[in-house]
């Protein structure tokens, strides 16, 4: 395990650039965004995902994987089985949970820069009744850490109702029943709208604004249609 430090980020990744932030979602099967995915400057990944023998949907690049430390939970994969990431920046909630033995297994030589969840500045209602995922606070992070002239969102659903499981598999992941994926459809919307750059997204990102009841921000639009730059994306 190569740990970095948030100096040795700043250096592997400047500021100012195009971000792709690719959820696992089963929206991406079948979903043809990988030569756009790929067209981003930083594509963002997260924990168990696969891109080996899924390029056409999701893109060949990692630049970074961002993963929860729950490596047990994967005894059978590692990173570097589907992807091949620069950095992998692990999210800890803050509790004392997580086997070392396991996430060095899994992380193999990987540089890799550990990080408590970061502060949601949003209202959030009572954080003590909400569980929020990796892919809604590794958003955020992002978003901090990079400081991106552009970001791209997609293959998120907040595990809606048919659509509870990964673009790789029909399971359905035993961790879902540990979060609020209700209320957390509402605090992603809400997080996407409170960017101060362009967010471009996909139709299961605006179905997440719809059944949150929230209005899709100025600076959010849909791939494909007209930019608030007066272009097509």
């Amino acid at each position: 395990m190569d740990i970095v430090t948030p100096f040795d980020f700043v250096a592997e990744f400047a500021d100012g650039k195009k971000v792709a932030v690719i959820g696992n979602a089963p929206t991406l099967e079948g979903s043809g965004l990988g030569a756009w995915i790929d067209s981003h400057d930083i594509v963002v990944r997260f924990n168990d995902c696969r891109v080996t023998g899924y390029e056409k949907d999701v893109g060949a690049r990692t630049e970074i994987l961002v993963c929860n430390p729950y490596a047990e939970t994967r005894p059978d994969r590692r990173v570097g089985d589907a992807v091949s990431p620069r950095m992998v920046v692990v999210i800890t909630p803050m509790t004392r949970r997580g086997v070392k033995a396991d996430f060095e297994r899994w992380i193999g030589d990987y540089p890799v820069l550990f990080s408590y969840a970061p502060d949601i500045q949003i209202d959030c209602g009572d954080r003590r009744k909400i569980s929020l995922t990796t892919g809604t606070y590794g958003l955020v992070l992002m978003a901090k850490l990079l400081k991106p002239a552009a970001m791209s969102v997609t293959g998120f659903t907040m595990f809606s109702p048919g659509t509870d499981f990964h673009y790789w598999s029909s399971v359905t992941p035993s961790g879902v029943k540990a979060h609020t994926p209700a209320t957390e459809a509402g605090i992603f919307a809400d997080i996407l709208n409170s960017f101060g750059f362009p967010v471009t997204i996909t139709p299961e990102i605006r179905q997440i604004f719809q059944s949150s009841g929230r209005t899709v921000g100025r600076r959010v639009r849909e791939y494909g249609k007209r930019s608030w730059f007066g272009r097509v994306r």
